[in-house]
């Protein structure tokens, strides 16, 4: 198949209708980011692409213009298509079209109807005739989707095809005679069994012979059994090993960066964590400290002496008022007790007059009776001896008076001036104030020293959080960069999983070589062995010629098995020395190596790498020859299905050369154009360099060598001027056929 044409209409940002006319042989689209490259790629898968075949579904409004849209009135409709003339390899005309009818409703929502995707054959004079598309496409072989599997390719990363577990296997089945193996397989098998039965059932007519052959039989079943164990084991482990491989390539372009990013995760977590401690040291309860800490009392030093001070003496004023009243109760006390003791004198002393005075008692009794009894004569009142009497007495009465004879028995108690210990204890604080007043100037310091503390903490703590949005800024920097379009910041954040996912492949690659090398290799000798013994144990004529059967189809069998893996391995030659003439072509005078293609015993994939002349591996060969091996291997595919298909189809390539500098990626496009007899479509932005202002602009005398070995369509796409940066609506890409 031959693409003649492509018209595009109202297909995202080609709006209108654009048209590009393309060549048997090497085929340029020049532009640069944003222009509309990969859209005319998307414009190509999805008018190719067969939906109910390849379940794959691009959502018909994100392919409308947006520019159109916004153009249409509420009620007015437009066509949006992608047509692809092509010509079969009879050379006939056919024609694939995609296209549907957008409508702008009353409320400026869309809605589309007419979906059309059908295949014509066209003949002169513009007649049409419908076909049915995957008739066409799949039917005639036009484009059968495992072809365009092969033949499409956005990116450099899609270049490599054995990515896909399932690229072998759709090779084996285009270019391979190994899928009519099969039935033929199948057929052994059969065979095989049922001879051994025949054989089994006459060898039973010879008793002893008979139960040696069933031991046999029975030990080479519980071989088999085993060896089918394992070799389930082997498939499941090979699974295993591929799952695991295919999750660590998806991320693999992207792997140095995620682990940069993880350990810039820690890193971050780390300064937070020291963040947070320092957070929990900072002390700035500066208002409890007001009191807990007596920081209140800072420049109060004169006035806790000035207290101090008045505090003693007043602790010596009660000192003194109670030293005075405790003196005073010990006078009033001692004049008491003096007194006391000289009314007991007196008492002592008057308690008997001499004869001739008699007491007072007897002095009252002597006037009560106007008698003198100390005469016996008679003292009437009034008397001179009565008078005499009661002038005696009174004598007497007055001698007591005069010394206070009155007798106090009471003890003078001393009274109670301070009822409360107030004095002591705002003494005692004055005491413990001063002292601590002492060291009152230290407080500023503790205050200043603190601050200090606190302020020492936050800029520890300013540093670390500048780090972390350091860290954060660089971190969002990197993860904006991935290779792969994975979340790489969750994917570091799992990055035990990814270093399980190595574990795990690395655990099922050991038990892989143990079990391909060592166990399966000893339990098929010990079959091989038991096979011989039985055969040698058969001796009845019939059983023996019925294992003369048995045998042919063992060999059968072994020799169809045989004829797979060389078959295959001849495929895989073929396909590696045709890649190595286009890798030679693909690389002028730069040193390329040489392609080998082989079968991964540990996940039965295929392995494509880079050997030099004597088959050691060239580890991590540049970018640029990286690309051409597996530019080089589709090519050889290409050419595989002209030789096998009778047919050949184009290569339609987005960006392929986008790693390779400027000098290399225009040598690359000379190359296949002189040497490459094949259908290229290229989109790239070579060939365009940025001029003074800025502009992009065509390497003019870039494109003239290009020519001057052959000339080939070259289109010039790019955005019409006067574009709103922030409107879709406004943006239109243009194309300009330069030669």
């Amino acid at each position: 198949m031959i693409i003649k044409k492509l018209v595009l209409q109202n297909f995202r940002s080609y709006y209108g209708q654009k048209v590009f006319e393309f060549g048997k042989g090497l085929n340029l689209i020049l532009g640069a980011n944003g222009d509309g490259k990969t859209t005319f790629y998307d414009a190509l898968d999805f008018v190719l692409t067969i939906e109910d075949v390849e379940r794959k579904s691009m959502p018909l409004s994100s392919c409308v213009s947006k520019k159109m849209f916004a153009e249409l009135k509420p009620g007015q409709s437009a066509p949006v298509m992608v047509a692809l003339m092509v010509l079969d390899n009879d050379n006939k005309s056919r024609l694939i079209e995609r296209k549907f009818t957008v409508t702008k409703n009353p409320d400026e929502s869309m809605s589309i109807s007419d979906h059309n995707h059908g295949g014509y054959i066209t003949a002169g004079g513009g007649i049409r005739k419908p076909v049915m598309l995957k008739s066409l496409l799949i039917g005639e072989a036009l484009f059968p989707p495992i072809i365009k599997k092969y033949s499409l390719f956005k990116g450099e990363k899609a270049l490599n095809i054995f990515e896909d577990k399932t690229t072998l296997k759709n090779l084996i089945d285009l270019f391979s005679d190994i899928k009519d193996l099969g039935p033929y397989k199948a057929y052994a098998q059969f065979g095989d069994e049922c001879s051994e039965r025949a054989v089994s059932v006459a060898q039973k007519k010879d008793k002893a012979s008979g139960e040696a052959a069933a031991t046999l039989l029975r030990i080479r079943g519980e071989l088999e059994s085993r060896l089918a164990q394992e070799q389930a084991r082997l498939d499941d482990l090979r699974r295993t090993y591929s799952d695991n491989q295919s999750k660590i390539d998806a991320i693999e372009a992207d792997l140095e960066t995620i682990e940069l990013v993880h350990s810039m995760q820690d890193a971050i977590k780390e300064l937070n964590d020291v963040v947070a401690l320092k957070r929990s040291q900072l002390d700035e309860n500066y208002s409890t400290n007001l009191l807990d800490k007596l920081w209140i009392l800072n420049g109060f030093e004169p006035v806790l002496e000035e207290y101090a001070t008045k505090m003693s003496k007043f602790s010596e004023n009660k000192q003194t008022l109670i030293r005075l009243e405790r003196e005073r109760v010990i006078r009033e006390n001692a004049k008491r007790e003096a007194e006391t003791k000289t009314i007991e004198d007196l008492k002592a002393e008057l308690s008997e007059l001499p004869w001739y005075i008699p007491d007072v008692k007897t002095m009252q009794s002597m006037l009560d009776k106007e008698r003198c009894l100390v005469c016996g004569t008679k003292a009437t009142k009034g008397s001179d001896a009565y008078n005499h009497i009661a002038q005696h007495l009174q004598e007497a009465l007055d001698h007591i008076h005069k010394k206070n004879l009155k007798a106090n028995t009471e003890e003078v108690k001393e009274e109670e001036i301070f009822h409360y210990r107030n004095v002591e204890y705002l003494h005692q604080m004055s005491i413990q104030l001063y002292q601590y007043g002492i060291n009152l100037c230290d407080i500023s310091l503790d205050i200043e020293k603190e601050k200090r503390r606190n302020d020492a903490l936050y800029e520890e703590i300013n540093d670390k959080a500048n780090l972390i949005e350091d860290k954060q800024t660089e971190m969002a920097r990197i993860l904006a960069q991935s290779a792969s379009g994975h979340d790489i910041g969750a994917l570091a954040g799992g990055w035990v999983n990814i270093k399980h996912w190595y574990k795990t492949k690395e655990d099922a690659s050991i038990e892989i070589d143990r079990l391909t090398s060592v166990t399966l290799p000893e339990i098929r000798k010990k079959i091989a062995d038991n096979i011989d013994k039985y055969k040698k144990s058969v001796v009845d004529d019939t059983a023996k010629e019925f294992l003369k059967i048995n045998t042919f189809y063992k060999v059968f069998g072994e020799a169809l098995e045989h004829a797979e893996s060389r078959t295959l391995e001849e495929f895989m030659d073929k396909l590696a020395s045709t890649a190595n003439k286009f890798l030679e072509m693909l690389n002028v005078d730069d040193f390329t190596g040489e392609i080998r293609i082989r079968r991964d015993f540990r996940d039965e994939s295929i392995i494509v790498y880079l050997a030099d002349r004597n088959g050691k591996n060239i580890d991590n060969p540049n970018t640029s020859l990286f690309t051409t091996m597996h530019l080089s291997v589709l090519f050889a595919i290409s050419e595989l299905t002209k030789d096998n298909l009778n047919n050949e189809y184009p290569m339609i390539l987005d960006a392929p050369t986008s790693s390779f500098d400027e000098g290399k990626d225009k040598t690359f496009y000379q190359v296949m154009n002189e040497k490459l007899n094949k259908q290229c479509i290229i989109v790239t932005k070579s060939y365009l360099y940025k001029n003074d202002d800025d502009q992009f602009e065509v390497d003019m005398k870039g494109i003239q060598r290009l020519l001057d070995i052959k000339n080939i369509p070259i289109y010039r796409i790019q955005k019409l001027e006067g574009f709103d940066k922030k409107d879709q609506s406004t943006i239109e890409t243009t194309i300009t056929p330069l030669f």
